[in-house]
This record gives C-alpha cells, structure tokens and sequence, in this order.
C-alpha cells in the first residue's frame, strides 16, 4: 500500500513539473529624444533597427500613424502602447519599453 501511495505521488509531481508555465518572452525597445528649443530629434531602436526621426510627424508616421499634423511626445507614446509596447523605465531623456516576444 506504501508503494502504491508513493508511486502515484510521485506520477503526481512529474505531471506537475512538464506542466510548468515557461517565462514570459519580451523585447525590448528604447525612445531616445533630444530637443533643441522648439526642435527636437529622436531615435528608435527595437531589435536589429535603428530609425532617426526629426520631428513628431515623422516618429507617428514610422508608428503607423497617417497624420501631417504636429502632435506632443504624448501622442507618440500613445500610439507606442496601442502596439503593445509599455515603458519599463525612464532615464533621463531615454524612455525604455518592452512588449510580449512576437
């Protein structure tokens, strides 16, 4: 009865263990923004790409916006989160995100 008890214990835990949820997966992204006055540039790097955008049209345009119109760093981040990216630290003018592996 002993044996019984431990063998079904023991067929217990190794269903256990192959069930076990893996890691969550995550890339990584930084926003890189410097302004100047009135003008600002910034660099996007996720990955093996890095982009240089000039100005707030550009950078919701490279995020898939359709818009000529200037928008507040805000709307960037916006559209940012709305494809899955969240920030995970702020340093300096370097905005860090990073979203579920696709």
């Amino acid at each position: 009865m002993r044996f019984a008890l431990i063998g079904a214990l023991l067929l217990v835990a190794a269903a256990f263990a192959t069930q076990a949820p893996s890691a969550p997966r995550w890339e990584y992204a930084e926003l890189s923004v410097a302004s100047g006055g009135t003008s600002w540039i910034a660099t996007w790097m996720a990955g093996d790409s890095i982009v240089a955008l000039q100005n707030t049209q550009d950078a919701l345009r490279a995020f898939g916006a359709n818009t000529t119109a200037r928008a507040p760093l805000s709307a960037i981040l916006n559209r940012l989160g709305g494809q899955g990216w969240e920030i995970a630290s702020v340093e300096g003018h370097s905005y860090f995100f990073k979203r579920p592996a696709r």
